[in-house]
């Protein structure tokens, strides 16, 4: 058994090694399009909206734009994530952008 153990760790040792060590996450950034009919009270709400999400960093509204931009950790949340809280208080959104966030 301490053999088997040995050999198995050995391999999973390799295994980091190989491909590059830890899985990290990565940030990513998306843009929601969002019909919003008051420039303060929807911003307000839909950024609260996305920042209860776990993972989201940071989520900014823009009226004229009538989208959301929401940063997340891609391990923790994901852009149907985003949707679908939309979806839960009857707000449509769709996904117009998503590209990982540069340093």
């Amino acid at each position: 058994r301490i053999a088997l153990f040995q050999r198995l760790s050995a391999l999973g040792l390799v295994a980091f090694l190989a491909l590059g060590g830890p899985v990290s996450a990565e940030d990513r950034t998306v843009t929601l399009g969002v019909a919003m009919s008051c420039p303060v009270a929807d911003a307000q709400l839909f950024e609260q909206l996305m920042m209860n999400i776990r993972g989201v960093s940071t989520a900014l509204a823009n009226y004229d734009a009538q989208a959301v931009v929401v940063t997340y950790d891609d391990q923790k949340a994901t852009a149907d994530d985003l949707l679908a809280a939309f979806d839960d208080i009857g707000i449509e959104a769709e996904l117009k952008d998503m590209s990982p966030v540069k340093p």
